[in-house]
């Protein structure tokens, strides 16, 4: 039996190692698909939109919908200069700042053209990949904010975060942005954007030494015949 064990080892440290780089892989954590309707003009307006998840998990990236007040596509060569800040929650409202990018961080986000859309005003996807992982536990509350700035391209005034399906639990900063904002309860619409990342689960150590037991068990009666 120790020899069956022992051949069978590679076999199972590759089937661990296989199940858990499953629970790696990036998924989509929370989502919420744009309606097309635009939301004012960011430069003049901060906004920042809810979002809770049911399982811990580990946000690695995010991206969002948005659109250009200009006809037909934007000039590739423009580089927006997005503040994106995450805050905690603080009675309904956001609270703590957690964590914030701007300037040259932001440089990196990516913005393509929603091919399945065909209308005059295009609807643009951005990304941004998180320097630093940001872990969210199960059922708590926090608030992402994206916010066009305008001071060194000049082009906030003509960008605007679509809205999403739902009427719950946005809120709007009147001004231009702040360090410490001052929120105005709106509840007649969501933001589009989407949470992507991995949730906190691994493969049970039960789940583990069933698998081993069962493999074993095979080997064993396959050397028996």
């Amino acid at each position: 039996m120790r020899m069956i064990t022992v051949k069978f080892i590679p076999i199972l440290v590759f089937l661990f190692l296989l199940i858990t780089l499953e629970n790696l892989q990036a998924e989509t954590l929370f989502n919420q698909d744009s309606n097309w309707a635009r939301t004012y003009s960011t430069s003049t307006m901060q906004l920042a939109d809810d979002f809770s998840l049911n399982l811990d998990a580990t946000i690695t990236s995010l991206s969002w919908a948005g659109g250009y007040s200009a006809y037909g596509e934007v000039d590739e060569s423009m580089v927006d200069d997005f503040t994106i800040r995450l805050y905690s929650d603080l009675n309904g409202l956001p609270g703590d700042l957690l964590i914030s990018y701007s300037g040259e961080t932001t440089e990196s986000v990516s913005r393509a053209i929603d091919s399945s859309y065909n209308l005059a005003y295009p609807l643009y996807l951005f990304e941004f990949v998180l320097p630093d992982l940001f872990a969210v536990e199960a059922g708590e509350t926090f608030w992402l904010s994206v916010f066009n700035d305008p001071t060194n391209d000049g082009t906030a005034e003509d960008w605007a975060w679509h809205k999403s399906y739902g009427d719950v639990n946005l809120n709007a900063n009147f001004f231009p942005l702040s360090d410490n904002p001052v929120w105005t309860v709106q509840t007649d619409n969501n933001q589009a954007f989407t949470l992507s990342g991995t949730f906190n689960s691994v493969p049970e150590p039960s789940t583990f030494l069933l698998l081993c037991s069962g493999l074993a068990g095979l080997g064993f009666y396959l050397r028996k015949r």
